[in-house]
């Protein structure tokens, strides 16, 4: 599926680049205990362009992380081996047991072995970017980016190309019924009668993106995005709008099951069973879920979204996330509401669950897709600072979020948020904040710390201490004004900040650094975690805690002058970018896989 790659701004990828340490040293001490997966229910937050369903096997084609299998309904997944520099999988097909790939730098691949292992067919269509495929017959069609559509008879042992007038043709995706197949292109619809040899534009002008095309029976179903869902009942000569819409008409993939057409848009699936003259809006799904991929096989569907993978088991009428995903539960944020565990993924939302882990819930309710920094608890509400989109409350542990009326300074960064009595403290990126009624109303600092964007506030004593890119500030007046600290860490770009009592440990982008003053002076731990990359930091009672970046969590129980290793097993190994802790609990959200949690 290509439509990610059309437009760029779809996606907001976040990359880690780590520093690496050795693998081979050894992480010193660990302290007793063992960290245990808590992401049962967690809906993903890769992006799956492509999936296929058999009696046998359902397989997950990702936009930058290969290709993934399940032989047990979607229950559990496994990677599949694939060449090492497959990333990208746009399309996958199947005729009967041989299974194919089309990948962005391997050409198209091969299984016989239902999807375990894969390799290049004998022969490769003249451009190896295969985004979709049809069988008819004994013929498989390879809907090819840039280079028409090609057909083999032979399992990839050999390629018929389109004639050199098509030959450059971009192709999206394909469908076929006999000898006519149907190409969605960059171009608007093309229709080829002798078997994919030559072709006509029968719909569309050069402008017209169709990413999405299918056949019910005798009837052709396309989409020329943003312009309304067309049927052909004559063999795909001629085209009309389907009698009913869509209420997005921004489709990425058109599928059927029986009779029933559905349309995968931006906002959802919709599904049509008159021949599209009325459109049903999924209610099943989460709210404004993006579906970019769908396949049947009989009543059994796999939906691949932004927001992981989904499964139905009555063709298509309800769907529900797939109970581990196979890749990318990558959580940019844990947090605590009341009794409640918050986990926001990229790209898929803020996720609750009110019995620790064991099973999550979406809510439809969401404070949109921007990062969030931080949160504060006030009166029964948790806040959430966020990058790019301001401050969110929620007054239900998370069940439904509003956006605060007006923004600190009317900036939408807000980089930490700290409940002071009952005054709101918030870092922006426009300076320093204060709310004394729940936000929804802010004055400036007198003095802030200038052109600095804050990461961080803590209290320390009597003082707040604040860290931003250009060091760490002071406020003995409860956020009015600040001053500099009299001596800074030894790299000044503060990415968080956690304190107990006077005893304060700074992130940043030279690993840790420690006060014992308040923040007045700073210096190095004596005995720092094995993994200098640290990327997240959290208090419990009188013990520090830190996430790296390739060897799981730390613990300092000495006021950050010495770190351990807290467990072992696989969350040793894992990128921790969020922690956050309920009492007994510690939760760690990573980088791939999901949330965690360790007993304290």
């Amino acid at each position: 599926m290509r439509r990610l790659a059309t437009w760029t701004a779809s996606l907001c990828i976040v990359v880690l680049s780590g520093c690496g340490s050795d693998p081979g040293v050894s992480p010193g001490p660990i302290a007793a205990g063992s960290w245990s997966r808590a992401s049962a229910g967690l809906a993903g937050s890769g992006v799956y362009t492509s999936v296929l369903v058999t009696d046998r096997v359902m397989l997950a084609g990702t936009d930058r992380d290969g290709l993934f299998r399940s032989s047990d309904g979607g229950a559990t997944w496994t990677s599949a081996t694939t060449p090492a520099h497959v990333h990208a999988v746009p399309g996958l097909g199947a005729h009967g047991r041989t299974l194919f790939a089309g990948t962005d730098s391997a050409g198209v691949l091969r299984s016989t072995d239902d999807g375990t292992t894969w390799a290049p067919t004998v022969s490769q269509p003249p451009v190896d970017d295969a985004d979709s495929f049809v069988l008819v017959g004994d013929s498989l069609y390879a809907g090819i980016f840039g280079g028409g559509v090609c057909r083999t008879t032979d399992d990839g042992a050999t390629w018929q190309t389109p004639a050199a007038t098509w030959a450059s043709l971009i192709v999206y995706t394909v469908t076929a019924r006999g000898r006519t197949v149907i190409a969605g292109t960059a171009g608007g619809i093309y229709r080829s009668t002798d078997g994919g040899v030559n072709w006509a534009r029968v719909h569309g002008q050069n402008s017209d993106l169709c990413f999405a095309v299918t056949v019910v029976d005798t009837v052709f179903y396309a989409n020329l995005w943003g312009a309304g869902l067309l049927r052909s009942t004559n063999d795909g000569a001629t085209w009309q709008l389907t009698p009913g819409q869509p209420g997005d008409t921004r489709v990425s993939v058109l599928a059927h099951a029986s009779a029933t057409v559905f349309a995968g848009t931006i906002d959802g699936l919709y599904a049509s069973s008159d021949g599209g003259a009325t459109w049903t809006l999924n209610a099943s799904l989460p709210v404004h879920t993006d579906a970019l991929a769908l396949s049947f096989s009989g009543n059994t569907g796999l939906l691949g979204t932004t927001r992981g993978l989904f499964r139905s088991s009555d063709g298509g009428i309800t769907w529900s996330a797939v109970p581990t995903q196979p890749l990318n539960q990558a959580v940019q944020w844990i947090g605590s509401a009341g009794s409640t565990v918050l986990a926001q993924l990229e790209n898929s939302g803020v996720h609750r669950s009110a019995s620790s882990g064991a099973a999550w819930t979406l809510p439809p309710s969401q404070p949109g897709f921007s990062i969030i920094t931080s949160s504060a608890a006030l009166q029964g509400s948790v806040l959430v600072s966020t990058l790019g989109m301001g401050i969110a409350r929620t007054d239900d542990e998370g069940e439904h979020w509003y956006w605060t009326g007006t923004q600190p300074g009317d900036s939408w960064n807000c980089g930490a948020l700290l409940l002071v009595g009952d005054t709101l403290v918030a870092g922006t990126s426009a300076g320093v904040y204060r709310s004394i009624n729940r936000g929804m109303n802010w004055t400036p600092a007198t003095t802030p710390p200038t052109n600095l964007s804050m990461h961080g506030l803590v209290t320390a004593g009597r003082a707040l201490v604040a860290g931003t890119e250009g060091g760490i500030f002071r406020s003995t007046d409860n956020g009015r004004t600040w001053t500099a600290a009299p001596t800074q860490p030894a790299e000044t770009h503060v990415r968080a900040l956690v304190a107990i009592d006077t005893t304060l440990v700074a992130r940043t982008d030279g690993g840790l650094s420690r006060s014992v003053d308040g923040g007045r002076t700073w210096a190095v731990p004596g005995t720092p975690p094995t993994d200098p990359v640290v990327l997240s930091l959290a208090v419990s009672g009188r013990t520090f805690y830190t996430g790296t970046s390739s060897r799981g969590v730390f613990q300092s129980t000495d006021g950050g002058a010495t770190w351990t290793a807290l467990g072992s097993g696989r969350l040793a190994t894992l990128p921790v970018r969020s922690l956050a802790v309920q009492p007994g609990t510690l939760y760690a959200g990573t980088a791939r896989e999901g949330v965690w949690k360790y007993p304290l």
